[in-house]
């Protein structure tokens, strides 16, 4: 098969399996937004739900106010219009809706009052008004249309008037209560309808008590021959999509009439804009379908003719992770198969001491093993966010003098190592081998990129909350574009340099990690051509710690 026929074939295989999930996932997102339609409705009917009973709850409330003021008028026989108004005034004060309060005799005439206003009517006479002769004919409760006050700026009203009966069913006059239904407007307006969504409150005359029309507000607009207005009388209450002659357009609508006070009150939002984020979803995925299918048609062409070379690259990649990992691995394995082959031999008597050298070599080259094997392990487990440290209180010095021990001696002869730490240091809340592990890594590389007398001064100080260990080399330094990538497995900043002096690019990832599991932090600063200063942020020990304290803790990365 010729290479071209190859890669044309590969080209619509990839462009075919590309296109199966697009066509699912584009396939999932119109059944989503579906059902986020659906959702919405049943948002729209909940939210004018919760807005018809907060209006009716409020006027509710104002009218029980008002009929309890008349209920007090009538049980009592002192008809003392000073005793009246008291009883008005308390009533006014608890109640910040009502703009005057009065009460009136069987004819209507005013006979006390209490206005929040600048003057009220005590000469009033209410006869002639439709909510009294309503009142006074039905014996029971009324609340009129609203209307707009007389001061400016004026404001919407209504007035609640109920009768006072004796005990006899006499008509013995009435309390009125004018409301102000700004306070109904604010209640309206207090909630999350949703994107280009708006409520509406008429009044039982169909008036605009709110629209968010101000036009429709200003003059009070009878909307009585809205569509939705028919069908709230008709229905009572609903879901539908009717023509607005206000903004003049269709809108799915969302109505209820409150039965109390026969107001209605509706949640609309024009159709577009239901439907917009379905079809835009069709075509954004309509779109992002062609789209991939040629950028994965490209891609595919592109993959196939770059498939020698990115084999090759992945080759050379593997082979030097390969020779990277098999270095660190077989100078120890060379230097104990060196020493045993030594030891075997028949034809050679070997001294005590001769052999005993042999052997602490070889046991020095199966710790290095471990120690790379540990490594691994390490990485492994902090990369699955499984890292186990086991916490306990510590002293600062110990830790630093015990790391600096676990080097071999040959090492700990060739450099300068200074620790200066603080005699009355507080404790540290910490898992003292892991503690110890980097900082014998920190020392290592003190040592290993180092290219006069190493030098190693280690210091510590502490503020409210952490203990800072400072660990500062004479080395070779790092690169300013290094500094922040030297955290990451693996990474090295001369490969060359370190398959001379050894390491595998895990050390300071497993430190990062060790210090991340103590809820702390690892940080470096370096001048590249003078060295390095890595500063490990331990935190404090406290009391309450000690009562949590586990043999292990889990450390989650996540």
């Amino acid at each position: 098969m010729k290479p071209r026929t190859l890669r044309s074939h590969l080209t619509w295989i990839i462009a075919i399996i590309a296109l199966i999930p697009i066509v699912l996932l584009g396939s999932i997102q119109v059944v989503q937004i579906y059902q986020l339609s659906q959702e919405y409705t049943r948002n729209q009917l909940d939210s004018m739900k919760r807005m018809a009973d907060a209006v009716e709850t409020y006027v509710f409330y104002h009218r029980t106010a008002v009929e309890t003021i008349a209920a007090d008028i009538a049980s009592t026989p002192d008809r003392d219009p000073r005793r009246i108004t008291s009883l008005l005034q308390s009533v006014n004060g608890h109640f910040a809706g009502f703009t005057t309060l009065y009460a009136t005799d069987r004819e209507g005439r005013t006979i006390a009052y209490h206005s929040k206003a600048q003057q009220g009517l005590i000469h009033a006479d209410f006869h002639d008004r439709d909510y009294f002769q309503q009142v006074a004919a039905t014996r029971s409760p009324t609340i009129s249309p609203v209307f707009l006050s007389q001061e400016k700026p004026a404001k919407p009203l209504i007035t609640i008037a109920v009768p006072i009966l004796y005990t006899s069913g006499h008509f013995a006059g009435s309390v009125i209560g004018t409301l102000d239904v700004s306070q109904v407007v604010k209640l309206v307006t207090q909630y999350d309808y949703g994107p280009s969504a708006y409520p509406v409150v008429l009044d039982n005359r169909g008036k605009a008590i709110y629209h968010p029309d101000a036009s429709i507000r200003t003059v009070i607009r009878d909307l009585s021959d809205e569509e939705v207005v028919k069908a709230a009388r008709e229905n009572g209450q609903g879901l539908g999509t009717f023509y607005s002659g206000i903004r003049k357009q269709d809108e799915l609508v969302a109505y209820h009439v409150i039965p109390d006070l026969d107001w209605i009150v509706w949640v609309s939002k024009s159709t577009s804009a239901v439907n917009a984020a379905f079809f835009k979803s069709l075509e954004s995925s309509s779109l992002l379908i062609v789209l991939t299918l040629l950028v994965t048609l490209g891609i595919g062409a592109f993959l196939a003719k770059r498939h020698a070379e990115l084999e090759q690259r992945v080759d050379r990649l593997k082979n030097d992770l390969i020779s990277l990992a098999s270095h660190e691995f077989k100078t120890p394995i060379t230097s104990i198969k060196g020493s045993v082959e030594t030891l075997l031999r028949r034809d050679a008597q070997w001294d005590e001491e001769f052999k005993r050298e042999l052997l602490e070599g070889v046991h020095e080259d199966i710790g290095r093993i471990q120690e790379l094997i540990d490594e691994w392990l390490d990485i492994s487990k902090i990369e699955s966010g499984v890292l186990h440290v086991s916490l306990e209180p510590l002293r600062v010095r110990p830790i630093v003098e015990e790391a600096w021990r676990r080097l071999p001696k040959a090492q700990q002869e060739a450099a300068v190592f200074e620790a200066n730490i603080p005699p009355h240091l507080p404790l540290i809340h910490g898992d003292k081998n892991r503690l110890e592990q980097v900082l014998v890594n920190l020392y290592t590389n003190a040592l290993r990129y180092n290219q006069q007398q190493p030098h190693i001064r280690v210091t510590a100080t502490c503020d409210e909350r952490f203990v800072h260990i400072r660990v500062e080399d004479n080395g070779i330094g790092i690169a300013d574009d290094h500094l922040d990538k030297i955290f990451d497995r693996f990474y090295r900043v001369d490969v060359t340099a370190s398959r001379l002096t050894g390491g595998t690019g895990l050390g300071l990832a497993i430190s990062k990690g060790i210090m991340e599991a103590h809820r702390g932090r690892i940080a470096v600063e370096s001048k590249e051509g003078t060295g390095s200063a890595f500063t490990l942020s331990v935190p404090l020990y406290s009391l309450h710690d000690g009562d949590n304290d586990e043999e292990t803790q889990n450390f989650d990365r996540g």
